[in-house]
């Protein structure tokens, strides 16, 4: 599915890489971040998906109850839910929000491409396959620093970068790194997915993404971090 900012194209590297060398044995795997749950969905075991978007977080509750997602959706429909979006459920507002949008971003115009691809189509069967490893997390909606964390867990964070425009959710970048400190001086591990990061973290792996807003695009080498203060 489309999603902002969303890791689809990584997530099969750094899952495995962060589960082999950070995420101790028995952790839960904790998102306050968690999108469109690309990396949640590959990550094994007991495993928590906070956002502060209702309507996201609603879509990936009804898929755990078994809603199936239209393959077919029209501009008139998406535009219908875009302006009354009181009318439709939680899961459709979800799904027509960010699925069926240009670049994920939420009513960021109906999505479309020269080849007429399937936008709707796409993301339906995108999420179906999701659903089965999705089926064991906690979804939350909220404040990623509200998030109540169980003892010692494993928390990745994916949160809007610094710099870049067109998400959600606005977040005080000095507040979130002093948070990650405190979360890595109670026990848990943290990484964190930035393009850059105060002086006292470091970069534990590099990868290259190409994002798209506004139908421009940008390459950037994406990093995730840890805190060296952490034991």
């Amino acid at each position: 599915m489309q999603y902002l900012g969303g890791k689809a194209k990584i997530a099969k590297h750094i899952v495995p890489f962060m589960e082999m060398f950070y995420r101790r044995d028995h952790e839960f795997w904790v998102e306050p971040f968690m999108g469109a749950c690309n990396t949640l969905t590959l990550a094994s075991g007991p495993k928590i998906g906070n956002d502060i978007d209702p309507d996201l977080v609603g879509l990936f509750k009804a898929l755990q109850q078994g809603f199936k997602p239209p393959q077919e959706v029209t501009e008139e429909e998406y535009q219908r839910a875009k302006n009354n979006p009181e009318l439709y459920p939680v899961e459709i507002r979800g799904f027509l929000a960010f699925a069926c949008s240009f670049g994920g971003k939420k009513w960021g115009g109906f999505a479309r491409n020269a080849r007429g691809d399937n936008f709707a189509q796409q993301a339906a069967n995108s999420l179906s396959r999701k659903t089965g490893a999705l089926m064991n997390a906690s979804f939350i909606t909220g404040q990623y620093f509200d998030l109540d964390i169980p003892p010692q867990s494993f928390i990745y964070c994916d949160p809007p970068y610094l710099g870049t425009t067109g998400y959600k959710q606005e977040v005080d970048h000095d507040f979130f790194w002093e948070w990650c400190r405190l979360k890595s001086k109670e026990g848990h591990t943290v990484l964190v997915s930035e393009y850059t990061a105060p002086n006292d973290f470091e970069p534990v792996t590099t990868s290259v993404q190409t994002t798209w807003l506004d139908k421009s695009h940008k390459v950037a080498h994406e990093k995730i971090y840890k805190w060296k203060g952490a034991i």
